[in-house]
């Protein structure tokens, strides 16, 4: 099973196109969309390029394999844009070959926010923590977790734009032209 991780395009028509490249090259079974998709938010600059509506037009021919969550920028009205759901706090994707569960959240809601790890809800065992929000990098292990923030495809608040890959327990993170920037197994 291949899942191909982005997360905070926030309207940006452009960074969209570089995700779309992407899930071509890459050819993932999912793609997982980490929240805030269309929005770019009343804290943040507008990114560039931002076109919500061809965001949504971008991503639809994709529309089977997308699996969402709902980010703090992502409201009900965005959701009819789609084929697909955004609003849901959480998803799993179980990828029973390798025994590994990936556990997708955006981030900034209590008990689902990496960065207060001793208020984390019980995670599943061999566990692949997906979450953005920060538009910050992380790619680390703890234990039977990997902790992957691909960061943010449009308006990244570190040294650029990124996306994450996972492929039987193995997570890459990488840039927009496919670059490896680290990889870590389970």
């Amino acid at each position: 099973m291949k899942v191909l991780i982005a997360s905070d395009l926030h309207g940006s028509a452009a960074a969209t196109r570089k995700l779309v490249a992407r899930v071509e090259a890459e050819q993932p079974d999912t793609l997982l969309l980490l929240g805030d998709i269309l929005y770019h938010g009343p804290r943040n600059p507008l990114p560039e390029e931002y076109f919500p509506k061809e965001v949504v037009a971008l991503l639809e021919p994709y529309a089977k394999r997308i699996v969402a969550v709902q980010g703090n920028c992502d409201a009900e009205v965005d959701d009819w844009m789609f084929e697909w759901s955004l609003l849901n706090a959480t998803q799993t994707i179980e990828d029973t070959n390798a025994g590994v569960t990936l556990f997708a959240t955006h981030g900034h809601r209590p008990g689902l926010n990496p960065l207060e790890p001793e208020e984390l809800q019980p995670l599943p065992e061999r566990c692949v923590f997906c979450s953005g929000h920060t538009h910050v990098k992380v790619l680390e292990k703890q234990g039977e977790v990997l902790f992957v923030n691909p960061g943010s495809m449009g308006i990244p608040k570190d040294d650029g734009p990124a996306y994450a890959l996972y492929e039987n327990g193995t997570v890459w993170l990488k840039t927009p032209d496919g670059t490896e920037l680290s990889k870590l197994s389970l």
